[in-house]
């Protein structure tokens, strides 16, 4: 789960901006493409089969999520950067990126 990667490292950029004197009063939004990586970061009841290998950056994110330290938002795909380094893309949208 990248969402669990992706908050640690914005726990730790905001630490140092604390550390510096800007103290952090608003989540870190951190954007994921995939609705049902949202869903398992933010609803505590949410467990399904196929999470048991990410149980331990789930409970990570889930935590950061109820202490408002992190927010999680949809990315659609078009707006998704990222993609143009996992996934095949026509040379339109290539030049786009």
């Amino acid at each position: 789960m990248a969402a669990g990667i992706a908050c640690k490292e914005a726990l730790a950029v905001r630490n140092i901006l604390s550390d510096l004197g800007f103290p952090q009063n608003e989540p870190t939004r951190i954007g994921v493409g995939n609705a049902g990586a949202i869903l398992a970061g933010e609803k505590p009841g949410c467990n399904y089969k196929g999470l048991r290998h990410v149980n331990c950056k789930l409970h990570l994110v889930r935590d950061h999520v109820q202490n408002n330290r992190v927010k999680l938002h949809k990315v659609s795909g078009k707006e998704n950067h990222a993609d143009i380094l996992t996934k095949l893309l026509a040379l339109n949208k290539f030049a786009q990126h």
